[in-house]
């Protein structure tokens, strides 16, 4: 569906006028990505707020989304399974934290421990449309580095003043998420 409508819209935009007939494959794509974004976006806020906690996609998607710009990982085949994927992994983060609400300051440490030891393993995960040099990679490390240290020093403060609220420990769990799927697109590489 979301490739029907980028073809479409591109393929009149070049009818037009609006782009060039060269261009029309770049915007094709760029539409495809910005349709399958929009709609990862609204069904992530649908379940914040049918899960009670409407704000709970604004810290995830502040750490998931730069943390997996630069660490990579799995990627679904097709749009629909890539919004499945990604709603499902936020609407799981979500419960996650109302579970473990009482031990959110044990569960974030947790995380922190394991998410750098994976992530500084294994990331970043280069796709096959996307191949890294060994300049991205060391400034893709050197970017995921920065965010885990400035979710550490967050932790740190959250400790001192022990103030482990929701919100805070979705950013965690965020990270997390991150870990997941470095660590599926990682098995699915050794399987081929």
């Amino acid at each position: 569906m979301i490739e029907k409508i980028a073809i479409r819209l591109s393929n009149a935009w070049g009818e037009n006028g609006v782009v060039t007939t060269e261009d029309v494959e770049c915007y094709r794509y760029g539409l495809e990505l910005m349709i399958s974004t929009i709609f990862n976006f609204i069904l992530t806020v649908v379940v914040s707020v049918v899960l009670a906690k409407p704000y709970s996609f604004l810290p995830f998607t502040i750490v998931y989304v730069p943390m997996r710009l630069y660490a990579g990982g799995y990627h679904a085949k097709n749009h629909f399974r890539c919004i499945l994927f990604s709603t499902i992994l936020f609407g799981i983060t979500v419960v996650e934290a109302l579970i473990l609400v009482e031990q959110q300051k044990y569960a974030c440490m947790f995380i922190i421990i394991i998410s750098f030891v994976i992530l500084r393993l294994i990331a970043p995960i280069e796709s096959e449309n996307k191949p890294l040099s060994t300049e991205q990679i060391v400034n893709a490390k050197h970017k995921i580095f920065i965010i885990q240290s400035i979710l550490f020093i967050i932790y740190i403060i959250l400790y001192i003043f022990n103030n482990f609220t929701f919100y805070f420990s979705i950013c965690y769990y965020a990270e997390l998420s991150v870990c997941i799927t470095v660590l599926l697109s990682k098995i699915s590489r050794l399987k081929h």
